[in-house]
């Protein structure tokens, strides 16, 4: 059943796409923004008008922005593993309580159909005293209102049966019926968990959860960094052809405010973690 409703869940479904998501952001790591190519023609050095000139220039970023974003990509994809294996101890403990409704929900319904028999014939036995006068219509009337209450409870119990079928069936996400073939009444200990610690997987999540904050604050001071660039004209300029350069640049904010203020929500953001 645990395996079905594991097959089956779409929470397990949506944390699994979560994990491809995080792994396709990789590409994105590296963003050197646009290539820019130029070409510009005229009197670029002189009188003559038909000195021409092409350039190509690529930013390259910065150089340490690519490696905090790997590290921040690296732990999402962590986050989100662990993220699915807690959805799988939730899946596992919801079948499992539908499982024990079930259980309980099965006996119950067979205790009382037992005890159907006894109703009816209670409520003959009560008929046949009242008859030849060994009892009064005051307790007449109440055995038949036992009788009834008894009929009532195993309607009642039949209906939470159906009830607790229906909802072992969406536990499992299955499309047909689906009961359990064991149906013996068994009794579990429950520990005392007052004091119990979390679960690995759970404390590690919190930590990994905390270790991304810290990863989208690196990233956000790295922008502080310099972006470098880098290009390559080729000229002529009459009666010269062919001439090569290269460009080196080096890019950083004169205003610092829009970038200091991402990086003071990353840290708070942090500080909420």
């Amino acid at each position: 059943a645990i395996s079905l409703a594991i097959e089956n869940h779409p929470r397990l479904k949506i944390a699994s796409v979560a994990i491809e998501q995080s792994k396709a952001s990789r590409g994105e790591i590296w963003d050197g923004g646009s290539t820019s190519f130029s070409y510009s023609w005229g009197q670029l050095n002189g009188g003559y008008r038909g000195d021409n000139e092409f350039a190509v220039e690529q930013s390259l970023g910065s150089l340490l922005t690519p490696f905090y974003k790997n590290a921040l990509t690296s732990t999402r994809i962590h986050k989100d593993g662990l993220y699915r294996e807690m959805v799988k101890k939730e899946i596992a403990a919801e079948v499992k309580r539908a499982w024990a409704y079930y259980q309980y929900a099965y006996n119950l319904c067979s205790l009382y159909s037992e005890q159907d028999s006894l109703a009816i014939q209670l409520d003959r036995t009560g008929e046949v005293r009242y008859i030849q006068g060994d009892i009064d219509l005051m307790e007449r009337n109440a055995i038949k209102a036992m009788a009834a209450d008894m009929r009532t409870r195993r309607m009642k119990a039949y209906e939470e049966l159906k009830l607790s079928e229906k909802r072992f069936a969406w536990t499992c996400y299955s499309s047909e019926p689906i009961i359990p073939k064991d149906t013996s009444a068994a009794t579990f200990i429950i520990p005392d968990v007052t004091d119990a610690p979390l679960s690995p997987i759970h404390l590690e999540y919190f930590r990994s959860q905390v270790k991304e904050k810290k990863d989208m604050l690196h990233v956000e001071r790295s922008k502080f960094f310099p972006e470098i660039s880098v290009g390559y004209v080729r000229q002529k300029i009459s009666p010269f052809r062919g001439l090569d350069s290269w460009m080196l640049g080096i890019s950083f904010p004169i205003i610092f405010s829009p970038q200091s203020s991402r990086s003071k929500q990353a840290k708070v953001e942090l500080r909420k973690a």
